[in-house]
């Protein structure tokens, strides 16, 4: 089965992407924790305009975790 990782960069609104997939008949979660990715399927990078910015902020939040 597909299991949908949404990265939440607090950028766009994951409320609809989600709720787009789960009509879909997918399972779907919305991810604050960026410690264990491997469990999905697959990942959806929303409102990206920049994949750097992106990336800076995945890592902030890592670093806070550890």
């Amino acid at each position: 089965m597909q299991y949908i990782g949404i990265i939440n960069l607090e950028m766009s609104n994951l409320g609809s992407i989600k709720n787009v997939i789960l009509h879909l008949g997918k399972k779907a979660e919305l991810i604050n924790d960026f410690s264990n990715l491997n469990k999905f399927t697959h990942l959806i990078y929303p409102g990206i305009g920049s994949f750097a910015e992106a990336s800076k902020i995945i890592k902030k939040k890592k670093l806070k975790k550890n």
